[in-house]
C-alpha cells in the first residue's frame, strides 16, 4: 500500500480514503479550556495524545493529563480503538468534527 505524504486540510476537505493523524487547530472553544471541555478530549479522545500551551510553554502530554487553563494545539497518535474518528469514508462523523470546532487537521491519502 502506497500513501501520500501528510497535509493539512480543513475539515470540509476530507475525502474517502483519508486518515486523519492528527487534529491541529481548533476553535477558540479550547483557548484555554475549561473543565467541561478537557473532560470532553478526555472521554472522545481516551488514549491520544496532545499538544498544550501549558504555563506559556508548548508540552506533550498524554490526554488525560489536559487540564483546565490548557490551550489544546494538536490531538494525535491515536490509539486503535479510536479508528472510527480518523479513518475518512462515507459513513465517517465529519459534522462531528465541525460541531466540535476542530478546524483544520494532518491527513493523508491511502490507496492500495
Amino acid at each position: 500500500m502506497s500513501a501520500q505524504q501528510p497535509k493539512r486540510v480543513k475539515v470540509s476537505d476530507l475525502q474517502d480514503n483519508m486518515t486523519i493523524l492528527s487534529f491541529v487547530h481548533f476553535s477558540k472553544r479550547y483557548q484555554p479550556m475549561n473543565t467541561k471541555t478537557c473532560d470532553w478530549i478526555k472521554h472522545n479522545f481516551k488514549g491520544a495524545q496532545a499538544v498544550v500551551k501549558r504555563n506559556g510553554k508548548l508540552s506533550k502530554v498524554a490526554i488525560s493529563q489536559i487540564t483546565d487553563g490548557d490551550v489544546l494545539h494538536q490531538v494525535y497518535k491515536f490509539p486503535a480503538n479510536l479508528k472510527k474518528l480518523t479513518t475518512v469514508n462515507q459513513k465517517s462523523p465529519r459534522t462531528f468534527w465541525k460541531v466540535r470546532n476542530c478546524l483544520n487537521l494532518t491527513a493523508k491519502r491511502c490507496s492500495s
